[in-house]
């Protein structure tokens, strides 16, 4: 077990802090180190801009993930793998995309106290074309103790995300023809059977935004 985490039954914590991998073509990975910790997760949310045909695989060596959410809309594609009891030690996840198309981020959650089973409860997406309102994508999770995980990405190049809930992490990834901000933001203590609100801000201008989130539930 982490030395440095004591959880009670019931409850996610976080192995670590989350790591990102991004770049440019059709495939990528990101690196993590994952604790001998119970009941562990990996989660990855992948986003990419420039189409919607979204990822074709994302691996550890030869283990596939899980998807558990995707949302493909408005030139952007944003999803959630998992992969339950993932190996310890230092891992590579990679990932394969079905387009080479343009910018993306992989991010990577290090979770533990998360049902083995029935991994992913509640999901979320949402997008908005050329408009002006700042991103605000709601999920409603059914189960006590559970995490909500969200990713986004926009076309608004000069924009800084600015995240409402925990930051997980926040990218400007330079290619193509502009700047593009991903992001990825958590809540460890979401309200249960409400609307939980995950907004973002920063945005100016006519700009694409396209987001998607997942509850995690606890073991």
């Amino acid at each position: 077990m982490n030395p440095f985490r004591f959880g009670s039954a019931g409850e996610i914590l976080l192995d670590g802090t989350p790591q990102t991998g991004e770049g440019l073509g059709i495939s990528g990975s990101v690196s993590i180190t994952i604790a001998d910790n119970t009941d562990r997760c990996l989660i990855c949310p992948v986003v990419q801009y420039g189409g919607t045909n979204g990822v074709s695989s994302v691996k550890i060596g030869a283990t596939n993930f899980t998807q558990g959410v995707a949302h493909g809309q408005y030139g952007a594609v944003c999803e959630v793998w998992y992969l339950v009891n993932p190996p310890i030690g230092s891992q590579t996840v990679d990932v394969v995309f079905n387009a080479d198309l343009s910018e993306f981020v992989i991010g990577a959650y290090s979770l533990y106290g998360v049902d083995q089973t029935t991994t992913i409860g509640a999901t979320g997406t949402a997008g908005e074309s050329g408009g002006t309102p700042q991103p605000n994508g709601t999920i409603t999770p059914t189960n006590e103790g559970s995490w909500i995980i969200d990713c986004i990405v926009a076309n608004s190049g000069a924009a800084t995300l600015t995240e409402s809930l925990t930051l997980g992490y926040y990218e400007l990834v330079s290619g193509g023809d502009a700047n593009r901000p991903f992001g990825s933001q958590y809540s460890a203590t979401p309200t249960i059977s409400s609307s939980n609100s995950m907004a973002w801000s920063g945005l100016s201008g006519g700009y694409n935004w396209t987001w998607a989130a997942v509850e995690v539930n606890a073991s």
